[in-house]
């Protein structure tokens, strides 16, 4: 792909301070979608090594691994994906053979020519009044705050920033409160940000609208922005409506470190949007995730936009007990003593619990081929997994205490500060 396309250039200025799965789907999906294969199945490849049960990582590799018709690559592909998700597999591109010719449905070749590309690039439609899907209910997130164990701060912050308003929507306008608001989860990664913006939307009753990179940038100058408006659009003619922006600061990254004018452009529109001129922000809450607070431009942070930045810690360990549960749930175990692996998995994130659980899983599944009979998860097999997996927080506190210490303006990260002190960080 073209060195001067801006999404990649975003996306992978994006990867050098955090290479997330979220980023390296965000960039396969691009590659995929400018019929790059070769490209895509490379960030696809790299999200699995993250997470190699990733089932959109998974997808994307099968479909990449046909196009460039390397069949053997793309059936292993489809054999993991069974093996977690039976009947998931992905039936968006596929040989099929034609003749003395096999051809790829829905696929162009590399070497399209530019001006076919950009037409075949999906746009979003604008919902306007009176249209079908207007009126529709239209789906809402099903998770409730009781289905995050712990983080009660978290949940009680996020109640009175979002619930409360709707809840007792006369009472605020009365005190001249308007019912919107915006705000961003920053912590390390892998610490359940999303699942509690998904939580909140099923508290509120609202309709969630998961917006990921690869369905803002777009290497066309002007059409992120574009893009960016019709989500916004969309929200307020279907309020209420919880926008959440994972990885805000590759949206809304500080102008000063932009070099293009494209990304400058960008972070105006998002400004723009935010403010909502007229209140037509009614109804429609703004939440955005990030592991990196300080990099978001200083004026999405200024009052009225994404005024409140709230820290989101790795799990406490009542929500450490709940993520072993909910984890182990569906699969083969003894009575296990879930109070222990809490207690032992300190300072583990959530996805390093999903790591721990995937590893007792495997000696498991060994104990069972080498017994002839099924063994099921007990104590021993989580103690030796969380032996094998170490907590991966610590780099990011580590990082995140230089900020704490000499850029804390205003005292915006001081719930960080207070957890890096229960720590033993400063």
């Amino acid at each position: 792909m073209a060195i001067d396309d801006p999404v990649v250039k975003a996306l992978r200025a994006a990867l050098q301070t955090n290479n997330s799965i979220e980023l390296r789907i965000a960039l396969g999906k691009h590659y995929f979608g400018q019929s790059y294969p070769n490209e895509a199945l490379a960030e696809f490849e790299a999200a699995l090594t993250i997470t190699p049960t990733n089932t959109e990582a998974l997808r994307g590799a099968i479909d990449s691994a046909y196009l460039i018709g390397d069949e053997n690559r793309a059936k292993a592909y489809e054999l993991a994906i069974n093996a977690n998700e039976p009947g998931l597999i992905s039936e968006a591109v596929r040989p099929v053979d034609q003749g003395n010719q096999t051809c790829i449905p829905n696929a162009e070749p590399s070497q399209i020519n530019l001006n076919k590309r950009k037409a075949n690039t999906p746009k979003l439609r604008l919902i306007l009044p009176g249209d079908k899907d207007n009126q529709e209910d239209g789906p809402t997130s099903i998770i409730r705050f009781e289905d995050v164990g712990g983080m009660e701060t978290v949940k009680q912050r996020l109640s009175r920033s979002f619930l409360m308003p709707l809840q007792n929507p006369e009472l605020h306008k009365k005190f001249g409160k308007r019912i919107q608001g915006g705000m961003v989860l920053y912590g390390p990664p892998g610490c359940g940000k999303t699942f509690l913006a998904r939580a909140l939307a099923g508290e509120i009753g609202a309709r969630f609208m998961n917006v990921g990179l690869s369905e803002i940038l777009d290497m066309w100058f002007g059409e992120s922005e574009k893009r960016l408006h019709e989500f916004f659009e969309n929200a307020r003619r279907r309020a209420p409506t919880l926008l959440f922006f994972d990885e805000v600061d590759a949206i809304g990254q500080r102008r000063t470190q932009l070099k293009g004018s494209a990304g400058r452009t960008l972070v105006n529109q998002f400004l723009s949007e935010m403010d909502g001129f007229g209140g037509r922000n009614e109804g429609v809450f703004v939440l955005g995730a990030t592991n990196h607070p300080w990099d978001l431009d200083p004026a999405l942070r200024r009052p009225g936009r994404f005024d409140r930045l709230f820290f989101v810690p790795s799990p406490d360990i009542e929500a450490r007990r709940k993520i072993f549960e909910l984890k182990l749930k569906d699969r083969p175990v003894e009575i296990l003593d879930f109070g222990k692996a809490a207690r032992l998995a300190d300072g583990y994130s959530g996805a390093d619990i999903e790591a721990v659980v995937d590893i007792a899983a495997e000696l498991a599944i060994d104990a069972s081929v080498k017994s002839g009979r099924e063994e099921s998860i007990c104590d021993v097999m989580l103690a030796r997994a969380l032996r094998e997996v170490k907590p991966s927080t610590r780099p990011w506190f580590e990082t995140a205490r230089n900020y704490v210490l000499y850029a804390n303006e205003g005292g915006v990260y001081d719930d960080l500060l207070e957890h890096l002190r229960v720590l033993g960080l400063v």
